[in-house]
């Protein structure tokens, strides 16, 4: 693995959180470590959408790391939960989870990540404000039923 990831401070971190050259090594190890193609397509890759967590979108694939943020570790399980939730029901269009892993095995700081497939759509941000109120109301309505104990945003489900 290529060195330890760690930032002094949050100024660094949200300069470096949506920084691909920054995160390709990484990316490629872990979609080697699945078996998974595009550690080759770097050219294809990008940045996905997310204000906290880096995320990147190589061919249809989605790959989240979690980490630096304090609640990174409620955010990863919230996140894993909520897609098992969705498997459930196979009438909602919701990513297949095809991995999940840490990036340091024996670390304080393990920066996990999940792996699942891209869902075609718009994203939410992009949604008009009626819409978005209709998915802030189902995305609390998932939450209560998940159990959540913090304000972790499934809008980002709803692509």
């Amino acid at each position: 693995m290529t060195g330890i990831v760690s930032f002094a401070t949050d100024n660094e971190y949200c300069s470096q959180r949506a920084d691909l050259d920054f995160w390709w090594p990484k990316i490629a190890i872990v979609l080697e470590k699945h078996n998974l193609s595009g550690a080759d397509n770097r050219d294809r890759a990008e940045c996905g959408d997310n204000p906290t967590y880096p995320v990147f979108l190589v061919n249809d694939l989605v790959i989240k790391f979690f980490g630096h943020m304090s609640n990174w570790e409620n955010a990863f399980n919230s996140e894993r939960r909520a897609h098992k939730f969705l498997m459930k029901d196979t009438t909602i269009l919701a990513p297949e989870i095809l991995g999940e892993g840490q990036l340091f095995e024996e670390s304080e700081a393990p920066w996990p990540y999940i792996i699942s497939t891209r869902v075609a759509g718009k994203a939410w941000l992009n949604k008009k404000h009626a819409q978005s109120r209709y998915f802030s109301g189902e995305s609390s309505m998932l939450q209560a039923c998940l159990g959540f104990k913090h304000s972790f945003r499934l809008f980002y489900l709803f692509k």
